[in-house]
């Protein structure tokens, strides 16, 4: 670069780099090359201020397929190795799409017969001898809806190559319910080795509280009430960045990670579900994206996750490795 040229970028990024700032507080902390180096394909290493931790990130791409503008679910499939589903926020069509840490398109699927009020939550797991997908339509920002529903259809088979419009899916499963305290507002949502349905409410008014369904509830017709399992232990704050927006259990079931906007909590999880009194450990995720709404485990050492569209265009998907304390380590906390 000429030394000419150097005014000339600075000014071109200016504005992009300033309405991110007003989005994420503390981007200005991280420094506008630890943003440009985040909205790349590429492996860094960001630090958040007085935090010793640091977390490896990388890769980081932005979604192929266009369709994908709020990415607010994630799930890692387990049958098709490297292969990654998602689907959009509430409002969207009723699709699931499939893709991988590069962001690539491995094909489109639309759910017959349903409809995406708020979508705001996805993971996968064992139904029968078969993996499923679960479509958690239990997002309600507002505080009001009776009763969500829970979907669950057959892990459909990746394209290749990808056709020019999203396939049919039938066969989907409904699951509805409601909760035993009244209208709840829920983006995290994750499935046990026996199929257990757990929902963690997303509030910065009151505790966090975890629900369960049982998976035997699948065989019933009429609408069910949630079984409530009491305070869930993460402090709210006050901050909407503070709020939870995703969750995912590892594969052997003894590990959970729940992420809020800014930070991601890891927890041992008893063989009966509990979590007990707090974290084992928490990572540093603020100002990585613009608008980060999922968590998925990738493997036993890293997650995924995903973001809505931000100032840059099409959301991101990206892999995160938490460099952790040796103590929680030692715990077997986290690997």
């Amino acid at each position: 670069m000429r030394e000419g040229d150097y005014p000339a970028l600075k000014a071109s990024f200016a504005p992009w780099i300033k309405d991110l700032t007003l989005l994420i507080p503390n981007t200005r902390a991280l420094g506008s090359w630890s943003v440009l180096a985040a909205a790349t394909s590429c492996a860094i290493t960001h630090t958040t201020p007085g935090a010793p931790d640091p977390i490896h990130i990388g890769p980081v791409s932005r979604f192929a397929e266009r369709s994908i503008t709020e990415s607010s679910g994630v799930a890692v499939s387990r049958q098709f190795p490297g292969v990654i589903w998602t689907h959009n926020d509430g409002g969207s069509g009723p699709l699931v799409y499939a893709t991988d840490t590069m962001g690539r398109n491995h094909g489109s699927f639309v759910v017959a017969d349903v409809r995406n009020i708020d979508w705001e939550a996805m993971a996968i797991g064992a139904c029968g001898d078969h993996q499923c997908l679960y479509l958690g339509d239990v997002g309600d920002n507002k505080v009001r809806r009776e009763s969500v529903t829970i979907y669950r259809i057959r892990e459909p088979t990746p394209q290749s190559p990808v056709a020019d419009s999203a396939l049919p899916i039938a066969g989907v499963e409904r699951l509805e319910f409601r909760y035993p305290d009244g209208p709840r507002d829920v983006e995290a949502m994750y499935v046990d080795p026996g199929g257990g349905i757990y929902l963690i409410t997303k509030t910065t008014k009151e505790a966090v509280l975890r629900y369960r369904l049982p998976a035997t509830w699948w065989d019933q017709k009429d609408s069910r009430t949630a079984e409530p399992l009491g305070p869930f232990p993460i402090d709210p704050g006050t901050s909407r960045l503070a709020a939870v927006t995703g969750a995912d259990l590892s594969l052997d079931g003894s590990m959970l990670v729940v992420r809020t906007y800014r930070e991601l909590f890891f927890y041992a999880v008893e063989a009966d579900g509990h979590v007990g009194d707090g974290p084992m450990a928490t990572c540093p995720i603020l100002g990585i994206e613009s608008q980060g709404e999922a968590v998925a485990w990738l493997d036993d050492r890293r997650v995924v996750l995903t973001s809505e569209r931000g100032v840059m265009g099409r959301g991101t998907i990206m892999v995160v490795h938490c460099q952790l304390s040796a103590s929680a380590s030692q715990t077997g906390a986290v690997p």
